[in-house]
């Protein structure tokens, strides 16, 4: 947080000294909009002054629609994004962005053409390959939501969420083996991974009746929770 601050002084600072600097606003909206700040009025703020400075900044309205979203403005967010794309055609992140929003609003075939032109644009892209799987296995389409989880794992094999979800939808389909490799795949990578224990454990108890091995996982997920403040599942578990 003392980076971030730092940070902030130095644009306070080149805007003081140049206050039509478009480049100023949208480098301190980028840094008031971080998780660890969490300052989303102020980085749209900072963002609406660098879009009256340069009305074809692709990344201010960029940026701009993803503080909005963190706000709960879905629908300015879609503007923002809309504007960032007409501006630059090719912008994958700008169609990702859209994507999840998209997703959000439960308009997932919208989605689905999002997270597609994304990996067209970026090949190397395993954040919309995930999100794609998401959107793909909420119409059903399962085998295509796994094509698109193996490709975030081609691109990325330490992303365990991608290894889960994997796993979640080969034990939908019957493959309990290959939903357990899943898991413990997602647990090598993220060892507090409660939910990757709790489904793993789930299968080995339904489906291969393997007692030892359920009730090692279930203890693990249990005290996982725990520790993570989720006491509602620690309890269900």
């Amino acid at each position: 947080q003392q980076d971030y601050a730092a940070a902030l002084a130095d644009y306070d600072r080149a805007i003081a000294l140049n206050p039509d600097r478009a480049d100023a606003y949208l480098n301190r909206g980028v840094v008031r909009s971080i998780a660890e700040i969490g300052d989303d009025a102020g980085a749209i703020s900072d963002f609406d002054r660098a879009i009256e400075l340069d009305s074809q900044n692709a990344d201010a309205y960029r940026n701009r629609g993803l503080a909005r979203r963190q706000q709960g403005d879905l629908t300015g967010a879609i503007a923002d994004y809309d504007r960032a794309i007409a501006i630059d055609a090719n912008y994958a992140e700008a169609y990702y962005n859209r994507g999840n929003v998209y997703t959000d609003l439960e308009e997932y075939a919208q989605a689905i053409a999002d997270f597609n032109q994304a990996v067209q644009l970026k090949t190397d892209y395993p954040q919309a390959y995930l999100s794609l799987g998401i959107a793909r296995a909420k119409l059903g389409d399962k085998q295509g939501a796994i094509d698109a989880y193996d490709r975030a794992i081609d691109f990325n094999p330490d992303y365990p969420l991608a290894y889960y979800n994997r796993g979640i939808l080969h034990a939908d389909l019957g493959n309990y083996q290959k939903a357990i490799a899943n898991f413990t795949a997602a647990i090598e990578i993220d060892s507090a991974y409660a939910a990757a224990y709790f489904n793993r454990g789930a299968v080995r108890y339904n489906h291969f009746g393997d007692s030892v091995g359920a009730i090692a996982d279930f203890q693990m997920a249990a005290d996982l929770y725990r520790q993570q403040g989720d006491l509602a599942m620690a309890d269900r578990v």
